[in-house]
């Protein structure tokens, strides 16, 4: 819901009588135990009042389309700024986010220096965006090769992701984050790399780890 709806939150949502509750009859009985024990009973789910009312309002203008309408709008605004200022951008856009090609923004370095997490340090230090890299860090490329010594014949997507979330950016915020996006790129040999330091081998490592940049020089293929 963080990323539509409200402010917090998520749901699961099954369908009476559907498959999972026909193979599983005691799913729901499960799930709610833990749920009691970990965050909460089913009818809140350590949601405060607040973001329970705003998900349910949520819930009902989502699926309208004079609500679909400005939210798919803003998004095509902002790739289309971005694809006609010569960012590499992944097309068709998508509703709630954008991804950036990092092999096209970095066709010159390694693919393990990791060029997309500096790029989004830079973006966050020097211009106050966050953004996520979704690519070689992320979907751990460098512990694959370790394992099987060689890249994988399907290499897996690497991306930067812009996500946007409802009700938040007017258009001014789009038009900034074009402009820094634009000019970070365009001073893109002074971007760094990284190499990771810490919690290399860690479960969900792409939430905790520890990098050490690297110089844009050492990142040449």
């Amino acid at each position: 819901m963080k990323k539509a709806l409200c402010n917090m939150g998520g749901f699961m949502a099954l369908k009476n009588n559907g498959q999972i509750l026909k193979k599983y009859p005691k799913f729901g009985h499960v799930c709610k135990s833990k749920q009691i024990i970990q965050y909460g009973n089913d009818s809140y789910g350590a949601l405060s009042g607040r973001d329970l009312a705003a998900a349910t309002i949520s819930l009902y203008e989502s699926v309208k389309e004079d609500y679909l309408f400005p939210r798919l709008a803003q998004t095509f605004y902002f790739g289309k700024r971005l694809a006609d200022a010569g960012v590499p951008i992944f097309t068709p856009f998508g509703s709630h986010a954008l991804y950036l090609d990092i092999n096209k923004m970095f066709p010159e370095r390694k693919w393990d220096s990791f060029s997309g997490v500096g790029f989004t340090i830079e973006l966050l230090k020097k211009y106050g965006i966050r953004t996520c890299e979704l690519g070689y860090m992320a979907w751990e490329l460098d512990r694959y090769v370790e394992k099987h010594k060689k890249l994988p014949e399907n290499m897996p997507p690497n991306f930067i992701r812009l996500a946007i979330p409802a009700n938040v950016y007017h258009k001014e915020h789009i038009d900034y984050a074009v402009d820094s996006i634009v000019e970070l790129l365009q001073k893109k040999e002074t971007i760094p790399g990284v190499k990771i330091m810490r919690g290399k081998d860690d479960a969900l490592r792409h939430f905790i780890v520890g990098f050490e940049l690297l110089d844009p020089k050492d990142c040449q293929k």
